[in-house]
């Protein structure tokens, strides 16, 4: 019995059969490859090293590390060039800021200045970036085309430039929200051969019933039914509804009688510095009540 005790003993113990933290080969990346002398075995700590094959360009970690039976952190990924032609520019009427009109590579993230010939005009943006082989040329519009009749009206919003009877081809129109309200899309709409390009969107801000406030032990220093929020230039956390998000905050601080804004992590402060109002009438303040209360 004591032999077959010390035969299992040397064979847990035998350095061939020791465990070890080992990784499995790692990943290859599309249009790149892995540098470092390839092994049989990755052991805790090895490293490993990427790059991208010329003209892609390495978004992520250029070397990871074998930690616990998983590469950390992960890959990276090989983004892809553009090319624009001589064709492409002269299709649309553009050339590469300083009348230059010929063909070329651009690696991903950089950018160009666009101007289009003339009697074009550019529609906004000029300066366009390019982004893992996608690039979004600009518009240009011939000021020879159609006229157009009166713009779209935009829901919540107004236009603010000078009202006309007509609207040559090239003219924009500049638009902007009522108060409180978010823009999403370009504030400026273009006729272009008597027709109207997509005109922008304003978003309803949020509102909080005071029954809400009143659930999560918060008092509003104003005598009003609900309260507005406009969230839609902030990041939600967890990338939930503003409305949702808002909750939440309330949510987080009715656990703590006696807050003190400085007490918060910035992502959320900022719901709380965001523009309370109602019937367009900012509130100065809330007042976080005691949970004994």
């Amino acid at each position: 019995m004591k032999s077959w005790l010390l035969l299992i003993a040397a064979f847990l113990l035998w350095p061939g059969c020791s465990s070890q933290n080992v990784c499995e080969e790692p990943d290859d990346i599309a249009f790149g490859e892995i540098v470092t002398t390839e092994k049989a075995k990755y052991l805790e700590n090895d490293q490993v090293q990427y790059r991208c094959y010329p003209g892609y360009v390495l978004e992520g970690p250029e070397w990871i590390q074998c930690k616990g039976q998983q590469w950390i952190p992960h890959p990276p990924k090989c983004l892809a060039p553009c090319s624009i032609t001589r064709q492409q520019l002269a299709t649309k009427n553009l050339f590469v800021f300083g009348s230059q009109r010929k063909s070329r590579f651009i690696q991903s993230n950089h950018s160009l200045q666009f101007q289009c010939s003339e009697g074009y005009v550019l529609v906004a943006p000029s300066v366009r970036k390019f982004v893992d082989g996608y690039m979004d040329l600009p518009l240009c519009i011939s000021e020879r085309g159609k006229n157009c009749s009166a713009p779209p009206r935009i829901e919540n919003g107004d236009i603010t430039t000078l009202s006309e009877k007509q609207y040559r081809s090239g003219s924009s129109v500049e638009f902007r929200c009522q108060r409180y309200y978010a823009m999403e899309g370009q504030n400026r709409s273009f006729c272009n051969n008597g027709t109207w390009t997509k005109v922008p969107i304003c978003l309803d801000p949020c509102m909080i019933p005071r029954a809400e406030l009143e659930t999560q032990k918060i008092e509003v220093k104003e005598d009003s039914q609900e309260l507005a929020l406009n969230l839609h230039n902030v990041i939600t956390l967890d990338g939930l509804h503003c409305l949702q998000s808002v909750k939440k905050m309330l949510n987080l601080v009715r656990h703590y009688p006696g807050f003190h804004m400085a007490w918060l992590p910035v992502n959320i402060k900022q719901y709380i510095t965001m523009v309370i109002f109602w019937k367009f009438s900012v509130i100065s303040h809330l007042h976080f009540m005691d949970q004994k209360s």
